[in-house]
């Protein structure tokens, strides 16, 4: 399946103060609301199933961590489904609410290139089950840096499968080197807890398969809670 990476860039003007650890609670919700406004996105939202678009933070960063009142921000929202696209392009654009107001958006393909590495810029998250409390807790407690990597290109698989409707032959290598790029684990706000993520860098093999399935995740994130923004990632190419 040919598939294309859309990158809508959203021009927001802020009518309260936000904070740092706040702001992708706050774009979120924003996003939410716009889904909602739909019936059958109103259901998509609530499904339990892959999203299929990731969205990043505000830009440009405040030093004091504080995005401010009458300040005008950007933040990046991507997908890999045409059809969010183009409810997007008509509902998002001039939608309001408390906090902020959507001037602008513009909307690009990301064009397919050699990817040599994708590095996160939100939290990668896994959300791992313990048994014994019943809680989720963070992988590093139990698990090895092997069990996070074949986690995450597991993760993408199944999101690749679902979108596709195809079963993708597992037999490659993906990743050539993966490297933390956190001391200690990041907070990421969810609903009213804090999960605990990582940021890294992946460097990629060149087979078709790794290529293909790097691509994909500009559009949909790595890890889980994308569509609260986290495992958001970028790309360099040689």
């Amino acid at each position: 399946m040919d598939i294309t990476v859309y990158e809508l860039r959203v021009k927001v003007y802020l009518y309260q103060n936000i904070k740092y650890d706040d702001c992708m609670r706050e774009i979120a919700k924003l996003i939410d609301t716009v889904l909602a406004k739909k019936n059958k996105l109103r259901d998509f939202h609530e499904q339990n199933c892959f999203k299929n678009y990731v969205f990043g933070g505000f830009s440009p960063f405040e030093s004091d961590k504080l995005y401010k009142k009458d300040g005008i921000y950007k933040f990046q929202l991507r997908t890999v489904n045409d059809k969010l696209v183009n409810y997007f392009s008509k509902r998002l654009e001039h939608f309001r609410n408390e906090y902020m107001n959507v001037l602008t958006i513009q909307i690009k393909k990301l064009s397919k290139k050699y990817i040599n590495k994708i590095y996160s810029l939100t939290p990668i998250i896994l959300k791992d089950y313990d048994n014994d409390s019943g809680k989720s807790g963070y992988w590093k407690t139990n698990f090895s840096v092997d069990y996070f990597q074949r986690r995450i290109i597991e993760n993408l698989i199944k999101k690749y499968n679902a979108f596709t409707g195809e079963k993708l032959n597992e037999d490659f290598q993906m990743l050539s080197n993966l490297e933390f790029k956190n001391q200690s684990p990041i907070p990421f706000p969810y609903k009213n807890i804090k999960l605990l993520g990582d940021k890294t860098d992946l460097i990629i093999e060149s087979n078709d398969a790794a290529q293909q399935l790097s691509y994909f995740a500009l559009g949909v994130g790595l890890g889980e809670c994308n569509a609260r923004g986290a495992g958001f990632v970028n790309f360099k190419s040689l």
